[in-house]
């Protein structure tokens, strides 16, 4: 009866040392999955921002702006973010790029590539007033026509 007292012990042991690292690389995947989105949706979202500032004559002054304040604090993971704004006269490029880590032995034997994340968004450059100008210009014409 002794030696059955320790067995549940024993099989305890023997499945956590499974379902820990199981467990732990879930919830990094998680993490990496969320940062990841967080990059992209921020690259989006800031060469939006870009592409309906054409007029404004300090345009990436508030692009900048902009920049800063969207992965402060948003990033479970992820080290040595940056992110690089191009603009030319027809479209703004977008990239966000960092570092994942993911430590102990599973980082190590993975590779140091395994939590580069690099996102990268670009849009054409828009003229809202213009488009606004041709969809009120239709909005006559059809006026006009039902008469």
């Amino acid at each position: 009866m002794a030696e059955e007292k320790g067995s549940f012990t024993v099989e305890a042991a023997l499945l956590m040392t499974l379902i820990i690292p199981v467990l732990t690389a879930l919830l990094y995947g998680s993490f990496y999955l969320h940062d990841c989105a967080v990059m992209q949706g921020a690259a989006c979202e800031l060469a939006a921002v870009g592409s309906t500032l054409r007029t404004e004559p300090d345009r990436e002054a508030l692009m900048e702006q902009k920049r800063k304040k969207l992965l402060q604090g948003r990033l479970l993971g992820t080290r040595d973010s940056s992110m690089t704004l191009a603009v030319s006269e027809s479209e703004v490029k977008v990239s966000c790029s960092g570092n994942f880590y993911v430590p102990g032995l599973v980082g190590r034997l993975l590779g140091e590539d395994l939590g580069r994340i690099e996102k990268s968004w670009t849009r054409k450059l828009q003229d809202p007033a213009g488009t606004i100008r041709k969809v009120r210009g239709l909005r006559a014409m059809l006026d006009a026509a039902k008469g």
